[in-house]
């Protein structure tokens, strides 16, 4: 979800299309062994003893490249790369000895002649002198990294977190999101349920507002200090419009709204039920599911409890089927990466035997498993399976 909202907003940022050439000109210069080596060579100042560069080891390794398939987080690494040697560059870049000849004892003739020379390069060198050259261009990189490294970046890792491990508590430990193992991990289910996104990222992006202002103050004319704040605002509403369309309107509305009854705060999913068995009032039979009609039809066999909760006559511990409910909630999670991971294997699949349908690779793909127990568990079971299979089709 958060790829796909990072590769929406960059062709809508106002600036992408001039910035990601030069950009992408500069990347390629320190990406690329041969140009990188003659940055390090004619650039960077030598020891006053021995035969290294000052601050070589900072490009030992160069950054990705943001074109070569879909990579994951490939502007965040990028543009991190960047940002962490901007001092070295910006004092050491030198366009006229990066467009002259090596010397010799640089030994890298060989790979001049095997790159083609200077003159491949020659376009690149001079839109990484654009970039490099331009604090205007330090400050967009600056603002794209913080769109997505801090405030996207900040939102995955709230849906990859849990809540008894919360972002403050995870920085003053110096933990990443990557080493919880915790059980309650990407169980946020309630959460979206009851809104808690929304309250999440009004909290970064005006943290992040603050930032903005001061990160170029001196820098900066007073013009660009306002297109970046501009563009940084812009970039906040259309992100926030993204999560509303794509996460919150479908957590808002019932079935997914009455997963809130999990949140961890009584009133909250007190409240939660409340607005469900208002929305299934308003619902028509057909669109019921079978988990909005076990709660909340008056039929149904979970309504009594749940009018009995809200009401306050009972507890949710005196309710034993909306309590059971309310743990499954709890412990839900929200995977989208094993979705995707999933979607990849069976693509994989079907790649490697076009002759298969897609029925079947889905079936090996995706119900494997259920099958499988199904047969296991027993003659009757299996006959039942197998008569559901062609009431279906």
């Amino acid at each position: 979800m958060i790829e796909n909202i990072q590769k929406r907003l960059l062709g809508k940022l106002p600036f992408w299309e001039e910035m990601k050439r030069k950009l992408d000109s500069t990347l390629i210069v320190f990406h690329r062994a041969f140009s990188r080596k003659r940055f390090i060579h004619k650039c960077l100042p030598k020891h006053e003893r021995g035969s290294e560069n000052i601050g070589h080891e900072y490009f030992s390794c160069g950054p990705p490249l943001l074109e070569g398939g879909r990579v994951w987080g490939v502007v965040v690494k990028a543009t991190k790369w960047l940002l962490e040697r901007q001092e070295h560059i910006q004092a050491n870049w030198n366009l006229h000895r990066m467009l002259g000849n090596m010397d010799e004892s640089d030994g890298t003739d060989a790979e001049d002649e095997e790159n083609g020379g200077c003159e491949r390069y020659s376009k690149h060198f001079l839109r990484a002198n654009d970039f490099i050259t331009s604090g205007f261009m330090w400050a967009l990189c600056h603002l794209v990294s913080l769109l997505f490294a801090d405030l996207l970046g900040a939102i995955e890792n709230w849906c990859s977190g849990c809540r008894c491990h919360p972002r403050d508590l995870r920085e003053y430990l110096g933990m990443r999101i990557s080493d919880l193992n915790c059980p309650l991990r990407l169980c946020r289910a309630p959460d979206l349920a009851c809104g808690a996104l929304d309250r999440f990222f009004t909290l970064i992006s005006s943290t992040l507002v603050a930032q903005v202002r001061a990160a170029h103050a001196t820098t900066l004319t007073a013009v660009e200090q306002g297109k970046i704040v501009d563009y940084f605002n812009f970039s906040k509403q259309y992100i926030y419009v993204e999560l509303v369309l794509r996460v919150d309107r479908g957590w808002s509305a019932l079935p997914l709204r009455a997963l809130g009854m999990g949140n961890e705060d009584e009133e909250v999913a007190i409240d939660c039920l409340i607005n469900c068995l208002a929305q299934f009032e308003a619902m028509q039979p057909e669109d019921m599911t079978v988990f909005e009609w076990t709660l909340f039809a008056r039929g149904g066999p979970g309504r009594g409890q749940v009018i009995a909760v809200v009401q306050g006559t009972h507890t949710f511990a005196q309710v034993p089927l909306v309590q059971r409910y309310r743990m499954i909630s709890q412990f839900l999670p929200i995977m989208e990466a094993s979705v995707e991971r999933r979607h990849a294997q069976i693509h994989s699949s079907i790649r490697a035997a076009p002759n298969h349908t897609a029925a079947f690779t889905s079936v090996q793909g995706l119900r494997k498993a259920e099958i499988l127990a199904e047969l296991e568990s027993g003659v009757e079971e299996a006959s039942r399976f197998s008569g559901q299979g062609k009431k279906k089709s």
